[in-house]
């Protein structure tokens, strides 16, 4: 492996979607001879990525929504987070700066294109994140998990590169294609659970003729408050199931799964279409600017899952999806493998080589 003793620094907001495809990248451009670093904000400080020593630094940073007095506080908040950026991008002199959205990702992609350096910020939705919509003028590149992403502006499309949404390596490794008895439905709905999934997916799985449900097993994610109650009305059906808060191996899960049913946020499509599994998706109505419909809407339309709207799920609707799937498992496996072709499971490695594309621009200005 050839040194390449530069810096890359990644930045992105403190949550899973954003946290995770920056943490595939890292570990890519680190097997390849990058020194890389990371800035975000306290939640990302908090978010456990990873066991790694990894070199990480927070900044301030802010939305500006709310109230004036959230707002002006947002603005101050976001100016001193510039401070900071522009501090640590003068430190440590980096070859290529990376924005994966949030809010904790403009003061640094902000610095780091006044400054001068190659810079390129990654959407992981169908929609253009408000972030990034406001350094996409600034930026080098923009590379996309979507073939097609709306909120770039026509001028900037010669910009844009299809990478996909890098994912969590042990994923890749979990590929598979076949279908397993007994019939396994995994139920996750983002880092917190859904509470609508905890109200109509037993209701649904309970109103199953019983020689479709006898043999089930369930894992589902739940909300704290909804444990209880879900896990009453599964084992009053003699329904086998496991549900937690919080599952910690979701690759091991979504590979043993017949079906998943989840929320449609980025970091899900892009797990659901490595692995290839069948899916029926309920996207989050409040998700900022509707992407999880745009997301859903994506792989869906290639048949590589269900859409049902949150406003259409009722217990009568996701039964009868269940029924048809459970009696099908042709067209469960056939789903599955279109799910699989919407995927990328090189999508680190493509956004790396990427990353090392634009890093040349300052290699070439130094040289």
């Amino acid at each position: 492996m050839n040194t390449k003793n530069g810096t890359i620094l990644l930045a992105a907001g403190g949550t899973g979607g954003h946290i995770y495809p920056a943490h595939a990248l890292r570990k890519v451009l680190k097997s390849r001879g990058w020194n890389v670093i990371f800035i975000t904000d306290q939640r990302g400080l908090n978010f456990r990525i990873s066991d790694e020593n990894i070199e990480i630094y927070r900044i301030n940073s802010a939305s500006l929504s709310g109230s004036l007095s959230d707002k002006l506080i947002g603005i101050f908040k976001l100016i001193f987070g510039l401070v900071q950026s522009f501090t640590l991008i003068k430190r440590f002199k980096p070859a290529a700066v990376v924005g994966f959205g949030g809010y904790p990702s403009v003061p640094t992609m902000v610095a780091a294109t006044l400054i001068g350096c190659p810079t390129m910020i990654h959407e992981q939705n169908a929609v253009l994140g408000r972030a990034n919509r406001l350094v996409a003028r600034r930026v080098n590149r923009i590379a996309t998990a979507f073939s097609a992403v709306s909120g770039i502006k026509q001028k900037y499309k010669s910009k844009v590169t299809l990478t996909g949404n890098p994912s969590r390596p042990d994923l890749v490794n979990s590929r598979q294609h076949e279908l397993k008895k007994p019939f396994t439905i995994l139920v996750i709905g983002g880092s917190q659970g859904a509470s609508i999934l905890s109200k109509i997916v037993p209701g649904a799985v309970c109103a199953l003729p019983p020689d479709l449900r006898k043999n089930l097993i369930i894992n589902q994610q739940c909300r704290p408050e909804d444990l209880q109650r879900v896990q009453n009305a599964y084992n009053a059906n003699g329904i086998t199931s496991t549900l937690s808060t919080f599952f910690q191996d979701i690759p091991k899960l979504m590979s043993e799964a017949n079906l998943v049913i989840s929320r449609a946020g980025a970091s899900t499509i892009a797990e659901l279409t490595i692995v290839g599994r069948a899916s029926i998706l309920i996207p989050y109505a409040s998700a900022m600017d509707d992407h999880q419909t745009a997301n859903a809407k994506n792989i869906a339309d290639n048949g590589g899952a269900w859409m049902i709207p949150q406003a259409e799920l009722t217990v009568d609707v996701l039964c009868e999806r269940l029924i048809s799937c459970l009696t099908s498992p042709s067209l469960l496996s056939d789903v599955g493998n279109k799910a699989s072709k919407c995927g990328s499971p090189d999508a680190a490695i493509k956004l790396a080589e990427s990353v090392e594309e634009i890093a040349a621009i300052s290699r070439e200005r130094i040289g």
